[in-house]
């Protein structure tokens, strides 16, 4: 299976989808509590997305890796 760049994530998923107002390409690794990390640029942003598999604990819990 090819790697796509995070940069590269919106060209290639418009080719088959339609991209027009999420412009993050989230960094699940680098995403910490209530913040999300854009992997484009490292910028965190607080998760007003609410990804409801995170919302008890928020992103990469240190309990969820024990």
């Amino acid at each position: 299976m090819s790697r796509v760049s995070p940069k590269e994530v919106h060209y290639v998923l418009k080719q088959y989808l339609l991209v027009d107002g999420f412009h993050l390409v989230i960094d699940l690794e680098k995403s910490k509590g209530v913040y999300i990390c854009n992997a484009i640029d490292g910028s965190l942003y607080l998760d007003c997305y609410t990804f409801f598999a995170t919302q008890p604990l928020g992103h990469n819990h240190p309990k969820m890796f024990e």
